[in-house]
């Protein structure tokens, strides 16, 4: 596939014609977690659209579930309604499986032929993108063991 992946798109337009037409964007990861995050914040009913169906949305999902909101998918929207029902805390199992996916981009970012002071600084700072990019999972953590 000339090296692009699924979710590369092009365009080859040819000719002197003008174009026309729609594209639909897909919504971002670290929005949409930001978004269900916040959505715990009011009791009212909260409607996300476009959200992407991936791993961390689930993992949040399952985490908003878990902390005791309502949450149903439709098409591509979500609708969260925390009500007053929360219990501030995630089950220690959710928080386990995040604490292994950390294990793991750590354990991809070292490169085993460095010497280990460099193997510790690749580590940190595969740490440090780990935690920015999950930041609203970590965030919402109150853990109950």
């Amino acid at each position: 596939m000339d090296g692009l992946s699924e979710h590369d798109a092009r365009l080859l337009v040819r000719g002197g014609r003008r174009l026309e037409g729609e594209v639909v964007l897909s919504g971002a990861k670290n929005s949409a977690l930001k978004l269900l995050a916040a959505s715990l914040l009011t009791a009212d009913p909260c409607v996300i659209r476009r959200v992407p169906r991936i791993t961390d949305v689930g993992t949040m999902v399952t985490m908003l579930r878990a902390l005791g909101a309502e949450v149903a998918g439709e098409d591509d929207a979500l609708h969260v309604r925390a009500g007053a029902g929360l219990t501030g805390c995630a089950p220690y199992e959710l928080v386990r499986t995040m604490r292994h996916a950390l294990r793991r981009a750590q354990a991809a970012a070292m490169d085993p032929s460095a010497d280990a002071v460099r193997r510790i600084c690749q580590g940190t700072e595969a740490s440090v993108r780990f935690m920015a990019e999950h930041q609203p999972y970590f965030a919402l953590l109150d853990v109950e063991r």
